[in-house]
């Protein structure tokens, strides 16, 4: 069975896929990168890959936010699905997407980042989730899309699995829904069959009120609450006041409404209870 590069394989028992990615053991830390930061300006162009996206305030003139390819990935652009099977056992090539989205040029963490750095990640995040929708891969029965699941995420501190302490969010492809999500695409599609309303928008009706005493922070377009039945402490969740069918498809006005609130949420967290390491996840329909 092929060992080069990153495969996926699938787990018969336990019904899920597995990325086996030797890439990834290679990436670097902040207390064992003796050349500096890899993405700031002095070292990106020589440490980095080649951008796929970069944003000036005027041409030539310096970046603001680049998006470049993940150095060391869990998946790859290169290739095809290169299925091979052993008996029982299914195996292919590790094709997907896997990019480092950087919205400022200065060294900072989190914690730090303003409303417009926080929307020109988003606004790069967007971007490239629009394009990657667009990726076709050609097969005996015509061109078929090839990524199923694409999320951002935001890794901070060493709790969180940062590995560099410069503000980056990823951004991961897959060729498959993964098994911890599946279950929440299944639940809410049961929901909406069975009752004819989308559960989200249910349940953000029933969390929603300038009384609740979980609401952290709110704006014209979004409020954050603390979830009910959170699995860590000070879970959190941004819910848009009215129905929105994906981040992808959000307005300028609206994503910078989203930056606000994720700014004013880090912000009460840091006065709460002290800049904790956290994880952010963004999930695109």
């Amino acid at each position: 069975m092929a060992t080069t590069g990153s495969r996926v394989r699938r787990d018969l028992i336990h019904k899920r896929h597995v990325i086996i990615a030797p890439d990834r053991r290679k990436r670097p830390h902040d207390d064992k990168t003796k050349k500096g930061c890899p993405f700031c300006p002095e070292l990106i162009e020589t440490e980095c890959l080649p951008a796929n996206l970069t944003w000036t305030d005027w041409p030539n003139g310096p970046w603001n936010t680049k998006v470049v390819p993940n150095k060391f990935a869990s998946m790859h652009i290169e290739g095809s699905r290169d299925l091979v099977r052993d008996g029982i056992y299914r195996d292919m090539n590790g094709l997907g997407a896997a990019e480092v989205i950087i919205p400022t040029a200065k060294h900072k963490g989190w914690y730090d980042v303003t409303s417009t750095e926080f929307y020109q990640g988003l606004w790069a995040s967007k971007q490239r989730i629009i394009s990657l929708k667009d990726w076709k891969e050609k097969t005996a029965t015509g061109d078929e899309g090839v990524l199923e699941y694409i999320v951002i995420f935001i890794n901070s501190g060493i709790n969180g699995r940062e590995s560099i302490g410069h503000a980056h969010l990823q951004l991961t492809g897959l060729p498959f829904v993964p098994l911890l999500v599946k279950p929440m695409h299944e639940n809410c599609g049961e929901y909406f069959d069975k009752e004819g309303d989308c559960p989200f928008c249910v349940q953000r009706k029933q969390e929603f009120s300038d009384t609740q005493p979980r609401l952290v922070s709110q704006n014209d377009e979004f409020f954050a609450v603390v979830d009910y039945a959170g699995e860590y402490p000070y879970q959190t969740s941004i819910y848009p006041k009215e129905h929105r069918p994906s981040f992808s498809s959000c307005g300028d006005k609206v994503m910078k409404l989203l930056a606000d609130i994720m700014v004013e949420t880090l912000y009460r967290l840091a006065q709460g209870v002290g800049k904790p390491d956290f994880n952010i996840m963004l999930v695109d329909s």
